[in-house]
């Protein structure tokens, strides 16, 4: 699970490498746990130094790369890694799941053998130790594996984190390249060409710092245009613009992606960035197409890009023109290295902007559970493109992805996420659009489902009666999204024992649904629930029951037994049967729900939750005390983690474990 090919053309010697085999026995077997963290700053080829070791191991051992550049994409790389061992219990399709402490324990147990795992571009420290007292609770670091054999790879440009995760002894700075390794570099990626000026070539890598990642993009760029550009052209130009390029990295943009150098390293800095100004005006003259695809990359998520993602761009669905473009990137190592600074501080605009259209085409249109498995895959991109389009970028693309990203994390139960982003869309949408614009009023909508999931249920109440009135007003009251408006708001209404007003609502909501959807549809299936709820509610079991009956059976037929909403009716049928005293056929859906619940959405998914108590309030009517207290103090223990201890969810469970004790 290495995501480079082995660079047997590596100059020089890796640190990495001669620091394991000095740490380790006589006959260069990994006997213990080795953790060590190569520290400094980015484009000097940390990466090629552990892929170096990586490789000269990977026979002997089974290697692990996991990227750390945000947390979605550290959980995605160790779902790779749960999917390509087959760890028993693990869901590559579940994100709510706890894929972290999954891979951790399997690392750490007998089963996986000896391994390497390398942690790569660990840079963000509040990634690693969220906790103000530096502590890794919560954190990734919490997630790193420590036990007795193994060994533990770590890359960052942060001194702090490093010492953290390795230990003051366990740090290695990377060593400037030499020289001569400088100079056997550019010639590797400069093999042919016009004749080489020995002076020019020593003055230019002079002037790039010996950095790995400038001597291999300035080689690249010199051996594409090996018929047209010597190196003692791009080193006069190169000198050239350094007025221009003091120009375009002014001061508050010079350096924009990590923190300010050292006086004596600014120099080096600066020609990385120079070397990338030159590069990308020679291949945007050469293809727009690749200059397009770099200004994407830079505004989202680097590493692992679909190519559905790139082939939305200019191309006209040319797979050829993509592939040359492409290919050019390559050339230039632009889709290998790390290059948050390519491009990023002087096209910033455009960048994002292109961005948000091209995202806001290829991601899922919701977070319905069919479309869970791309939501794994997109969800670091729409985090890190959002993540720095600021204000002044409040675009229609920009909702839409804040849309479809919230309604994906309120369906996997992860409301406190979703709200910000539901804000941000309804905010720009009715600025935009309008209040009354239908895709506004849908952004309310969601919005007020996650006001009630997070315990606000007066603010719901209040942006409900507000949608369904502009609803009405605009679409009409027979219209589909005003009937899901109604049925929102009746089912806010229910939970403050407002009944009268409740079962006007949901009785119409059912009888229009069924005369436009007809009797099978997912809508109103939703409104039979709805109503069977309100009757239950009542104490009118016998009416619940056989409406809950009905959705279960159509539900099991339309969408199969393991889907959430077929789950969801289950549940409910068997919370009917246990207030009949029907116990033991309660009991038994209950805990059918509670493993297929585990399975589906994860042990900590709210709907998880619900059904984990109503099997408690089951056990404990049969005189199962014990039985039933254990899974209550499961309930309230996440509740509190998860909701917090003043949310009514937390309370009600609270209240129910008092109760049982």
């Amino acid at each position: 699970m290495v995501p480079f090919p082995e660079n047997k053309g590596y100059v020089g010697k890796s640190q990495v490498r001669t620091f394991v085999e000095e740490t380790t026995s006589a006959e260069d077997t990994l006997i213990s746990h080795v953790s060590v963290a190569l520290y400094d700053l980015g484009g000097v080829g940390k990466t090629q130094d552990v892929l170096d070791f990586v490789y000269s191991c990977k026979k002997s051992y089974s290697v692990f790369w996991i990227y750390c550049e945000s947390p979605a994409r550290f959980d995605e790389d160790y779902r790779k890694l749960a999917k390509l061992v087959k760890i028993p219990g693990s869901n590559e399709s579940d994100p709510s799941q706890d894929i972290r402490g999954i891979a951790k324990n399997w690392l750490e147990s007998n089963e996986s053998g000896d391994w390497i795992v390398v942690f790569d571009n660990a840079d963000n420290k509040t990634d690693f130790f969220p906790g103000s007292d530096g502590g890794e609770s919560a954190g990734l670091a919490k997630y790193i594996p420590k036990c007795a054999k193994g060994t533990v790879v770590i890359t960052t440009r942060d001194y702090e984190v490093a010492y953290q995760l390795a230990g003051s002894g366990d740090v290695l700075t990377k060593e400037a390249m030499a020289p001569t390794d400088a100079s056997t570099l550019f010639r590797q990626h400069y093999p042919g060409g016009a004749l080489y000026n020995d002076a020019d070539c020593a003055q230019l890598l002079h002037e790039l710092q010996d950095l790995p990642l400038a001597v291999a993009q300035v080689a690249s760029y010199l051996q594409i245009n090996r018929q047209t550009i010597s190196p003692t052209q791009y080193l006069a130009k190169f000198q050239r613009t350094k007025a221009d390029q003091q120009q375009l990295f002014s001061k508050s943009v010079h350096n924009p992606f990590r923190p300010a150098l050292p006086e004596s390293s600014a120099g080096a800095a600066e020609a990385v960035l120079t070397t990338f100004e030159i590069t990308f005006r020679q291949m945007q003259q050469q293809s727009p197409l690749a200059g397009s695809i770099l200004r994407l990359i830079a505004c989202i998520d680097p590493q692992g890009i679909p190519h559905e993602l790139l082939a939305t761009l200019e191309s006209g669905g040319d797979e050829m023109l993509l592939g040359e473009a492409l290919a050019k990137l390559h050339n230039f190592s632009l889709l290998q290295f790390q290059t948050d600074t390519t491009g990023k501080s002087y096209t910033k605009v455009s960048a994002i902007g292109t961005a948000a259209r091209v995202l806001s085409q290829v991601i899922p249109p919701d977070g319905d559970f069919k479309h869970w498995p791309r939501w794994c895959q997109y969800l670091p991109h729409t985090t890190a493109s959002l993540s720095q389009a600021g204000e002044e970028f409040n675009t229609i693309e920009i909702a839409t992805i804040c849309f479809s990203m919230a309604h994906y994390l309120c369906q996997t139960g992860r409301y406190h996420d979703s709200k910000p982003l539901l804000e941000r869309a309804t905010e720009i949408r009715s600025l935009l659009l309008g209040d009354d614009y239908p895709e506004t009023l849908k952004s309310m909508l969601l919005l007020a489902e996650a006001f009630f999931e997070t315990g606000m249920r007066d603010e719901c109440e209040e942006l409900e009666v507000k949608v369904v009135a502009l609803s009405a007003k605009v679409l009409g009251e027979g219209h589909l999204d005003t009937l899901h408006a109604m049925s929102n708001l009746a089912n806010t209404l229910q939970n403050k024992g407002r009944w009268d007003e409740v079962e006007k609502l949901q009785k119409k909501v059912l009888e229009t649904r069924k005369r436009l959807l007809g009797e099978d549809h997912p809508g109103t299936l939703t409104a039979m629930n709805n109503l069977a709820l309100m009757l239950w509610n009542q104490g009118r079991w016998v009416e619940a029951e056989k409406l809950q009956k009905k959705v279960l059976e159509t539900r099991k037929r339309l969408l199969g037994e393991d889907h959430p909403d077929t789950l969801t009716a289950m549940n409910n049928l068997a919370l009917t049967l246990r207030y009949q005293g029907r116990w033991v056929e309660a009991e038994k859906l209950q805990k059918k729900v509670l493993e297929t619940s585990k399975v589906i959405l994860g042990e900590d998914h709210p709907d998880t939750l619900t059904v984990m108590n109503n099997l408690a309030l089951t056990l404990r009517d049969q005189g199962r005390g014990d039985e039933a207290e254990k899974l209550q103090k499961k309930v309230l223990e996440t509740s509190k983690i998860l909701l917090g201890e003043d949310h009514p969810d937390t309370l009600h469970a609270m209240h129910n474990l008092a109760f049982t004790i």
